[in-house]
């Protein structure tokens, strides 16, 4: 965007852009003219309920059961006594685009197991010998037939 406006060639392109290119602060911060008139797709994504509730309130004296979480607040050089924050470079918006996405990523990925779970392992609880022995591409054939609202309740 810098040299559309060095160049003084505004007006001159037409911008069509993805959720990772134009969502971006520093695609339309400060070059609001240069992008006027872009065509953005943005993927529709709902907050996920009680995230930033149950996220700001983590501490590594009371977030045990996540190995990296200590690893993640000494690289954000935090002592232990603070709160935890969503990083200075990225929005409380950035953060909540994303985790819709990674939330039915987990779905998905849960339902397909189940699945191959059901018709590997019939009548049984857990995983069975034939699971055991499954590969990739038959966890990949339960995951193409993954059907679920994407909308978290």
């Amino acid at each position: 965007m810098q040299a559309v406006k060095r160049n003084n060639v505004t007006g001159q392109f037409y911008w069509i852009g993805s959720d990772g290119w134009s969502a971006r602060k520093l695609v339309y911060d400060g070059n609001e003219h240069q992008v006027e008139g872009t065509i953005s797709v943005q993927p529709m994504a709902s907050p996920v309920p009680g995230f930033y509730d149950y996220f700001f309130s983590l501490t590594p004296k009371n977030n045990h059961r996540n190995p990296w979480f200590i690893e993640y607040w000494e690289h954000t050089n935090c002592t232990g006594d603070e709160r935890t924050m969503i990083a200075e470079n990225e929005s409380d918006d950035d953060v909540e685009m994303q985790l819709q996405f990674v939330s039915d990523a987990v779905l998905a990925f849960a339902y397909a197991i189940k699945s191959m779970q059901q018709e590997l392992c019939p009548n049984t609880y857990g995983v069975c010998p034939r699971m055991l022995a499954a590969d990739g591409s038959q966890l990949l054939q339960h995951l193409r037939t993954v059907q679920f609202k994407g909308k978290i309740e």
